[in-house]
């Protein structure tokens, strides 16, 4: 993702804009993609449970066999996360950035 990807400014108006363009992609993450991955997961993990609720396997092949099935969901999942993650830590970055640029303003006036 290009917005994470590139260095932050060091301009306080090319920094303001970056971050708010992160945050909008970090609202569509956390309050789009990453609650849909995780209704895929849940799904998933659901049906493949519902599978392997009888049979000779143990409690743990079945948690083996649940795993295995939902992979792909999980890892989907993840990725996502991991998105979250970075946007969150960027927009935490970027705050701090424009806080001492502006301290750093303020003291030359």
């Amino acid at each position: 993702m290009e917005l994470l990807a590139k260095p932050l400014s060091k301009d306080g108006n090319s920094l303001v804009d970056q971050l708010a363009r992160v945050e909008a992609w970090g609202s569509r993450v956390l309050g789009g993609l990453l609650p849909e991955a995780n209704n895929f997961l849940d799904r998933a993990e659901y049906a493949a449970m519902m599978t392997h609720r009888e049979g000779d396997m143990t409690a743990g092949e079945k948690q083996i066999a649940i795993a295995n099935e939902v992979a792909a969901e999980r890892l989907l999942r993840d990725k996502i996360e991991g998105l979250a993650h970075s946007i969150r830590n960027r927009c935490s970055l970027g705050q701090s950035f424009l806080k001492r640029l502006t301290e750093e303003s303020a003291k030359h006036q």
